[in-house]
């Protein structure tokens, strides 16, 4: 396996900063260092590596540790690589902002795993197979 130098890239965290146990597969490093992080025609995603906040709520929510890793902007999705000491591997995508509302009150509680996906490139065939409009669709009209 050839290793995929990204330390000095801001679309992964260092190894320090990941669950114990934790390493990016070689697909998605791959992948990032090639586009330079995600190419245009996967909007709405974007890379987002940093949402520890988000990361416990999933954690909470599927009882192990996550790497979250995208963002679809204007969907309240993220993706993340699951860390379950099985494979690094595994994708979910999870909407971890389901609001409800409660005697008139808003509440933000609740997530939702929306898929769960062999690996990274199962993810990459998924989000061109969602039914997401794209941004720039979006905002031409």
């Amino acid at each position: 396996m050839r290793y995929v130098d990204l330390s000095n890239k801001s679309h992964v965290r260092s190894s320090a900063d990941l669950p114990d146990g934790f390493s990016y597969p070689p697909s998605f490093l791959e992948y990032v260092l090639l586009h330079d992080g995600f190419p245009a025609d996967l909007s709405p995603w974007t890379i987002e590596p940093t949402w520890a906040d988000v990361e416990e709520r999933i954690r909470k929510h599927r009882g192990a540790p996550v790497v979250i890793f995208a963002f679809a902007q204007l969907e309240d999705i993220v993706a993340c690589f699951l860390v379950d000491g099985i494979s690094n591997d595994r994708v979910l995508v999870v909407n971890p902002f389901l609001h409800r509302e409660e005697n008139g009150v808003w509440h933000q509680d609740k997530c939702v795993t929306l898929a769960e996906l062999e690996n990274f490139l199962a993810w990459l065939a998924w989000t061109r197979d969602n039914g997401f409009v794209p941004l720039d669709q979006l905002e031409a009209k």
